[in-house]
């Protein structure tokens, strides 16, 4: 930040990076169906303890975005960046 004299002694580092969030290729167009795909490659539903059998879970489970948070929020972010490629490629969105 040292072009903005107004942002003197505010910031002791910041991280640089580039790239635009308005490249096409990086927008998702369904979100939820990514969501919902990503949360049952994790097995929300047994990390939730939401089913006790989990070959069995009802659609609906999937369909509610704050139980889907709520696990992604549980789930260890080096796991969610192992399976993320299988969710998105599926829905025909290259990573």
């Amino acid at each position: 930040m040292p072009h903005f004299p107004c942002f003197s002694g505010l910031f002791r580092k910041a991280i640089s990076q580039s790239g635009s969030a308005l490249k096409l290729s990086v927008l998702q167009k369904r979100p939820k169906d990514a969501a919902q795909r990503l949360a049952r490659i994790l097995h929300c539903e047994k990390v939730l303890n939401k089913s006790e059998n989990a070959t069995k879970v009802d659609d609906c489970f999937y369909e509610d975005s704050k139980v889907i948070a709520e696990c992604l929020r549980l789930i260890d972010a080096k796991k969610i960046a192992e399976v993320q490629k299988d969710a998105f490629v599926s829905l025909g969105v290259s990573i």
